[in-house]
């Protein structure tokens, strides 16, 4: 090794043990919870244990756990409380702390974040949702009808989400048989397994640069292949055709941006948004907003034919508000309380991320009379909440009713909180809603779905890991209605 690359590997080094302690921690009380039952069993105890909050401490650095309703939204509403850690493997997918959800608060990560607001405005106005609507559920509606007999309708699942946001992003589709769409879909299977699951260079970052691990060069590998191929590969082509006057997808809204930066900003403006800064929006807004909804479309599908009664209601609302004659529309949602309360429920029981995402604080703060120091690490524990009992009725039955009054929605309750609360509150929840609202509207429109001829149930338990909550495998059949 050359003296100089030996002395910046020295130096990475040293950085990453400065910068990395705070995410340690958690990996290191978390390793013996790393199986769904064990997490969400011990998180419940926790909240038994301590109450609201808790506090401990592991070599010099402050862990806090919000145990409540009423604590989450005091702490996660602060500006204080809305740093992330530093995780060497997330650094890979954020292309070292560059894309929103890693990036820490400052102007480049208010500047991307208002792009991302402004383009998802423009996505969910007019008929441009619709006409995505339509387009991914024509192909996911030809998958379903070649389906014969059981089949786990997890890759229709993964599909569908997957159609309804890379047309958004850089406006295009996949189709079921793609090899690109079975690749996309095996890694970033894999990462979500990967990103949950114990990582050896979590808890010691150095090693990335020294030894790592076979896993982590694995993560690598496919970080990589979806940035080129979502990312670089797209901004390139983008570019190559781009023209103000016909912006077609949400890469061209952060290419206008750019341009009109270049010619109008200074220097430091110009560098926040880079190409690599563009890149890293759009692969962190198509994963972000892929993982979650595909897992919550999956959860649906299989609750709906464990309970065919729910299953019925909700189309019932379909053919009563929408009729056979069209697709629901995004103008139709407001008339789907039922299909909405579904959806909410299915989230409610099985959150995809059962501890959210971690929050580090960017300064000393005060939170209920305890002083809390800068770089303490901020867990919020999503699934105990989501299942307390003195927030919700019968917390372990699954009933989209709870969420509808006087036949109407009700508000949703400050005890919902699937994609966060306050300054780091997911920026996609409006969208991710309104996609799930009317494809399950549209599925259930045309099909029937339930258990394959013997099944009388399925196991409901999470799979997955700690940190991450997926179905297990299940089979069902689709029927198409006449």
């Amino acid at each position: 090794m050359k003296p100089n690359s030996l002395l910046q590997t020295l130096k990475a080094v040293v950085r990453e043990l400065q910068n990395s302690l705070d995410w340690r921690i958690c990996w290191l009380t978390t390793i013996a919870a790393s199986t769904p039952a064990n997490a969400v069993s011990l998180a419940a105890r926790w909240k038994e244990r301590y109450g609201p909050l808790m506090f401990f401490t592991v070599a010099n650095r402050t862990v806090v756990g919000l145990n409540t309703v009423d604590v989450a939204h005091e702490a996660l509403r602060k500006m204080e409380f809305g740093n992330r850690p530093y995780v060497a493997s997330l650094q890979l997918l954020s292309g070292g702390g560059n894309n929103i959800g890693q990036s820490q608060i400052g102007p480049r990560w208010r500047l991307h974040r208002k792009l991302a607001i402004r383009g998802i405005g423009c996505f969910l106005q007019g008929d441009s949702m619709d006409t995505k609507i339509r387009q991914a559920f024509k192909i996911t509606s030809e998958c379903l009808e070649s389906m014969k007999g059981p089949f786990n309708p997890k890759s229709i699942a993964d599909l569908t989400i997957y159609n309804m946001l890379r047309p958004f992003l850089v406006n295009k589709s996949y189709r079921l048989e793609e090899a690109g769409f079975q690749k996309m879909i095996g890694y970033n299977d894999d990462l979500i397994s990967d990103f949950g699951a114990f990582m050896i260079e979590d808890i010691i970052p150095p090693l990335r640069h020294i030894y790592p691990s076979r896993k982590y060069r694995r993560t690598a590998e496919r970080i990589k292949y979806i940035q080129d191929e979502l990312g670089w590969k797209e901004l390139r082509e983008h570019k190559a055709k781009f023209d103000p006057d016909n912006i077609t997808d949400y890469m061209d809204v952060l290419i206008e941006e750019q341009k009109k930066t270049e010619a109008e900003g200074g220097p430091e403006d110009i560098s926040l948004i880079s190409d690599k800064y563009i890149v890293m929006n759009v692969v962190d807004l198509f994963t972000a907003g892929t993982d979650t909804t595909r897992s919550t479309l999956n959860w649906m599908i299989k609750f709906l034919v464990v309970y065919p009664e729910v299953q019925s209601k909700a189309r019932d609302e379909i053919d009563n508000t929408i009729g056979r004659d069209r697709l629901p529309m995004v103008s139709d949602r407001n008339a789907l309380p039922y299909c909405e309360a579904v959806m909410l429920e299915t989230m409610r029981m099985r959150p995809p991320l059962p501890f959210s995402l971690v929050h580090t604080t960017r300064c000393d703060t005060e939170l209920r009379g305890y002083q809390i120091p800068k770089d303490s690490v901020v867990g919020l524990n999503l699934y105990t909440i989501h299942h307390d009992p003195d927030q919700w009725d019968e917390p372990e039955v699954y009933r989209p009713e709870r969420f509808i009054k006087d036949g109407v929605l009700d508000q949703k309750p400050r005890s919902w909180l699937t994609f966060g609360t306050g300054v780091r509150a997911c920026l996609g929840e409006n969208m991710a809603k309104t996609e799930l609202i009317l494809i399950l509207a549209c599925l259930l429109q045309q099909f029937y779905f339930r258990l394959p001829d013997g099944v009388t149930e399925l196991d409901m338990d999470p799979a997955g890991c700690a940190f991450v909550h997926i179905t297990r495998p299940y089979k069902i059949i689709a029927e198409k209605r006449e």
